[in-house]
């Protein structure tokens, strides 16, 4: 019976053999190892060639735990090209360990009746619900509200009906809420002034608890949302992202600010908005989309119905890169995509998808549509090639 001892020490031989630094004896031990059996050989041919695949990485799931693996692709993207080598060897020994270890495991487990994980094959879809920050640091859980102090609710003029949350006007409060929608969430508030914003998935919102003054401001500190808001010609309304401000009357527009993202988006669907950062602004009309990054703030035609609906349960992709997708779909069913290969990820595909499906759905219409091979193990979703 080989033990996890044994398991580790023939991965490190293998990664040594690799970066060619196995002493004479080493070389010896990884050979009389490889000759032990077939499956021992089978595999040391596929590892050494660099012949992973879907499959392999599923099974690698089963033997060990994903955030071990999340923190290995984050040491490796982190570190500069003259040290991949050094990492990217850390991470096979990891990987060389999960995979042989499924590979004894399954085996003995055949012997001793033992049960692999159970492989869950769909992901369901995000639901309304969200956390209400307070000024004071109190916090309330949004979408299930049974045990909420009313009295609590009463004194900032706050109702919760269904999937939303409102504020009333009051006179007694002065301060600002956040709210927080979690990845796998999204979230309809209604703001004191009647302005109606839409919270996706991953956002982060700060707002008062009541508009004072001449202006009305909020701040979306991360994330993507959606703005109705309500007409008032004596105090503009503005909204804080990133290193901009959006300045609108009564207006209808999005607005995208990932802080993973390259690309800060505001689309405007009706009415109009002044976009002013540090250096540059513009007027947007009906229908127009700025995209600021590091290089660039510049203004495209788009068709803003479609950027919006995603408020409205459909998701439109337009030429979009997989792994965007795969980005925009991890923030909704939370979980996590896994590319077996570069060239995957750079495929584009244009269409609409019934967010509150599951998971299932759009990607037997991703495998339909492109030469790509999809595996779901539990949480994380797996892509490659065929």
């Amino acid at each position: 019976m080989e033990t996890e001892k044994q398991i580790e020490r023939i991965s490190h031989l293998v990664v040594k053999f690799l970066e060619e630094g196995l002493s004479g004896e080493e070389r010896e031990e990884l050979e009389a190892w490889r000759s032990s059996s077939a499956e021992h050989e089978s595999l040391f041919q596929k590892l050494t060639a660099g012949s992973w695949d879907a499959e392999d990485y599923l099974h690698y799931c089963q033997a060990v735990e994903a955030d071990g693996w999340q923190e290995i692709k984050k040491r490796v993207y982190r570190k500069r090209l003259l040290v991949w080598r050094r990492m990217i060897a850390c991470a096979a020994a990891v990987c060389l360990i999960g995979v042989l270890g499924y590979w004894m495991w399954g085996t003995l487990g055949k012997q001793e009746n033992q049960e692999l994980p159970v492989v869950q094959n769909d992901i369901h879809p995000g639901t309304s619900k969200a956390v209400l920050k307070f000024a004071d640091g109190k916090q309330v859980r949004l979408g299930a509200m049974e045990g909420t102090d009313s009295l609590l609710w009463a004194e900032y003029g706050i109702k919760e009906e269904g999937a939303a949350l409102s504020y009333d006007k009051v006179k007694t409060v002065n301060e600002y809420h956040t709210l927080v929608v979690p990845r796998g969430g999204e979230y309809l508030l209604q703001l004191e002034d009647s302005t109606q914003v839409w919270v996706n998935s991953g956002s982060e919102l700060k707002f008062p608890v009541r508009f004072e003054g001449g202006k009305r401001e909020v701040y979306l500190k991360e994330g993507e949302a959606y703005f109705e808001v309500a007409k008032d010609e004596h105090r503009p309304f503005y909204v804080h992202v990133a290193d901009m401000t959006v300045q609108v009357l009564g207006t209808g527009f999005n607005v995208s600010a990932y802080s993973q993202e390259r690309e800060t988006e505001v689309t405007l669907a009706h009415g109009s908005v002044r976009v002013e950062s540090q250096k540059e602004a513009v007027v947007l009309r009906p229908d127009e989309q700025l995209v600021v990054n590091a290089d660039s703030f510049k203004v495209r035609k788009v068709d803003a119905g479609q950027i919006c609906a995603w408020r409205k349960g459909i998701l439109y992709f337009d030429a979009m890169p997989l792994d965007e997708l795969a980005e925009k779909l991890g923030r909704w069913f939370n979980c996590e995509f896994f590319f077996t290969s570069e060239k995957v990820k750079n495929l584009t595909f244009t269409g609409a998808f019934k967010k509150y499906e599951d998971i299932s759905y759009i990607l037997s219409i991703l495998e339909s549509t492109a030469d790509i091979q999809i595996q779901v193990n539990g949480k994380t979703i797996i892509i490659g090639n065929k």
